[in-house]
């Protein structure tokens, strides 16, 4: 019997959620990995995981690439417009 896509996709996710979360476990600071998780987080419509995850990585490394921008988006999902243009302000800076 043929399993259901919806189901297959589901599966997926879980794997690689399961994935990423053992390696952050054994590489508590890896910058990409947790970038990766929160946009997968954002992506399944939880701004507020994704936001955890943007801000350990800003928190550690506030030039990480593109960072600001994923903070923005992560706080437009949330509603909270002052802090997402906060932070596209901060990522606009190149001094910051």
């Amino acid at each position: 019997m043929a399993k259901n896509p919806a189901s297959a996709l589901f599966d997926a996710d879980r794997d690689f959620l399961a994935a990423l979360q053992a390696h952050l476990k054994a590489n508590v600071e890896d910058h990409d990995a947790l970038v990766a998780l929160g946009l997968f987080y954002l992506s399944r419509g939880q701004p507020d995981k994704a936001l955890e995850c943007f801000n350990r990585v800003s928190r550690a490394d506030p030039k990480y690439p593109g960072i600001w921008r994923f903070k923005a988006k992560a706080f437009d999902a949330l509603g909270d417009k002052a802090a997402a243009d906060q932070c596209r302000l901060r990522g606009s800076d190149p001094h910051s």
